[in-house]
Order: structure tokens, then C-alpha cells, then sequence
């Protein structure tokens, strides 16, 4: 953009790239008598380089495989040398279903499919946030993920792809509810055996069948003078 009028001109270069607006510039000015120039040295200094940043987590949020959730570390984050994050993704491969069944003309073998190299990228414009759902996925398809940090137009570089993981069972509710269920069954089996025991006159019959089957049937064959 360039303002001038009658004592001075001012160019201003809107949007500049490091690459393709540092140079030489030349202002020159002419009249009925003569001109003159000069020859002006532009360098345009970006922001400085963004610290890398790793992906730690990438698992999927359930078996429909149609949702991931992505965590990730920034190196040396005293800097604070950065404004946000690009959250990129890219199709990898896909099994194809099985579209029919019996002979190999009614059915398609299952194959993987390379895909193109195009990564969709998700803008995160809060440089505090180190967790991320990415959603809308095909169950089928296969994804990689990268992470790449941001400070203002100058772009760091990428993390190491990553493929999300299927999500962990966690069985440790599980065993803990049937460990504490069977420690209680056990008290409560120990306290009745205990109750009929110590109250046999109550059910005679409940303690000779758990306790004295052999002592009963000896006090049954004795019942003879000669015994």
C-alpha cells in the first residue's frame, strides 16, 4: 500500500514473508531539472521458532473407533515462544467390508487401500491446551496424527505420526466389586455356621446334618440293653 503526498511517501507491505519480501528496495524521484534514487535493504524478521511439541496419548474413545482423543507435551515450555497448535490428521488405509459371501465372484477379499498424502489440519488457537477429541472418524479407516506447534505465522515442526491405539479394558472395577462381593459371602457364611453351632438347640436337626452326622447315627444303633 503506498500513501503519498506533495513532501513524502510512505509503502507499506502488508503481510510480509520472510522469503518473499526481504530484498532490495529502490525509491526514486524525477523532475523537469533531474532525478535521483536510493537503494533500501528490507529484511523481514519472522517470530521466532515455536519448541517442538510430542504426541503421549492417541486412543480411540471407544469401539466404534469413530472418535480420538489426543494428548501431547511442549518442550521447554518456560520459552512460551508460541501462540496455538495445528492438530493434523490424514487417511492412512482402509479395510474394505465384505460385500458378499460364498464364491470368490460374490466376494471381495478384505485389503488394505493405501491413501493420498493429504493432511486435514485442526486450528487450536489456545496455546494452554495439551488435550484434544478429534471426532467424525470412519470406523474402517485407519488415521495418523501429528502435532505442530505455532507462534503467530511462523510454523514449527511436525511430531513423529502417530496411529490411534484401541481403548484399554479396564477390568480393575471389575475384580476389585468381585473380591470385595466374595470376602463378604465368605463373613457371612463363617457368621451363620457359627450361629447353628453355637445355637443347636434351636434347629437339632440343621446342627446333627452339619455337625454331628456321625455322632448321631451312633446314638441311633445304641438303643439295646446288650449294646
Amino acid at each position: 500500500m503506498l500513501l503519498r503526498t506533495s513532501a513524502w511517501a510512505n509503502l507499506t507491505v502488508r503481510d510480509t514473508d520472510e522469503t518473499q519480501d526481504s530484498g532490495e528496495y529502490r525509491c526514486s524521484t524525477s523532475n523537469a531539472v533531474g532525478g535521483t534514487e536510493i537503494n533500501i535493504t528490507l529484511v523481514i524478521k519472522k517470530y521466532p521458532m515455536p519448541p517442538n511439541a510430542t504426541l503421549v496419548r492417541v486412543m480411540y474413545t471407544s469401539r466404534q473407533r469413530n472418535e480420538v482423543e489426543l494428548e501431547w507435551v511442549v518442550e521447554n515450555e518456560e520459552a512460551g515462544s508460541w501462540t496455538g497448535f495445528f492438530l493434523e490428521h490424514r487417511w492412512l488405509s482402509e479395510r474394505p467390508r465384505r460385500k458378499g459371501s460364498g464364491n470368490d465372484s460374490s466376494s471381495e477379499r478384505m485389503e488394505e487401500k493405501v491413501g493420498p498424502v493429504v493432511w486435514y489440519r485442526n486450528i487450536l488457537q489456545d496455546p494452554a491446551v495439551r488435550i484434544y477429541t478429534v471426532g467424525s472418524l470412519t470406523p474402517t479407516v485407519t488415521y495418523q496424527f501429528r502435532i505442530i506447534p505455532v507462534n503467530h505465522r511462523t510454523v514449527g515442526h511436525p511430531s513423529t505420526p502417530k496411529k490411534p491405539v484401541e481403548p484399554r479394558n479396564n477390568l480393575y472395577p471389575a475384580v476389585i466389586g468381585a473380591a470385595i462381593g466374595g470376602m463378604i459371602a465368605a463373613i457371612v457364611t463363617v457368621l451363620l455356621l457359627m450361629f447353628i453351632l453355637r445355637n443347636c438347640s434351636i434347629n437339632p436337626r440343621l446342627h446333627d446334618l452339619l455337625f454331628g452326622l456321625q455322632h448321631s447315627q451312633s446314638q441311633e444303633n445304641i438303643n439295646f440293653p446288650e449294646d
